[in-house]
């Protein structure tokens, strides 16, 4: 589904995983945790770029505004406002510029944030935002490490978790105290660019604070 909302951009690619990093670098408050390996472990057979470093996976977190601090467009003071900004114009962008749809993003993702921040109400919130692991390199305990850190950090501070899961993330979110709050049931095949991709479900989880 991804790659539908983001576009198809060599998917598994150096390149991919470097776009869809630039994707989340409009995330504000974010926090990354990357993954790298030494080419000689997933090199080819020629030895071609061996000795270097790449990245085989990545997470994305972001944090929710405490209630009470200020956000872009609230009034700072009697008589002076800060000017607001038109949210979402960097993703838009980004997201055309990949050949994405911004119609099953906000299908998907927009209706999905309005249910995981209904759940977590006007408490502080962490949400996983993206894990990505390079196909040579999943299996391998990847996706557990990258979702491991941010968990911690929101164990230390004591903060809900939110999150939107594939049907091949559910197992792991689960293992980790993730609850379903809903299950979407999407059609790919209804939106541009997700031609004979079938159906895909895509689950939003909460975990509750812990500490």
């Amino acid at each position: 589904m991804s790659d539908v909302v983001f576009g198809r951009i060599g998917r598994g690619s150096a390149e991919s995983l470097a776009k869809r990093a630039a994707q989340m670098g409009e995330l504000k408050a974010g926090r990354f945790v990357v993954a790298v390996a030494d080419e000689e472990e997933g090199g080819d057979e020629e030895g071609e770029g061996k000795g270097k470093r790449k990245i085989v996976g990545f997470a994305a977190w972001s944090e929710g505004v405490e209630k009470g601090e200020k956000v872009e467009g609230e009034k700072k003071g009697e008589g002076e406002e800060v000017k607001e900004e038109d949210k979402g114009n960097g993703w838009k962008e980004s997201i055309e510029s990949a050949g994405g749809n911004l119609k099953l993003f906000e299908d998907v993702f927009v209706r999905g944030d309005e249910c995981m921040f209904g759940k977590c109400g006007d408490r502080p919130w962490i949400k996983l935002n993206i894990l990505i692991i390079h196909p040579s390199y999943q299996r391998r305990g990847i996706g557990t490490m990258l979702l491991e850190e941010g968990l911690k950090i929101a164990d230390e501070r004591k903060t809900q978790v939110v999150l939107g899961a594939s049907k091949y993330g559910l197992g792991l979110y689960k293992r980790y105290g993730f609850e379903e709050l809903t299950v979407m049931d999407v059609d790919l095949e209804a939106y541009e660019g997700g031609e004979g991709l079938g159906r895909e479900t895509h689950a939003i989880m909460w975990r509750r604070a812990r500490g």
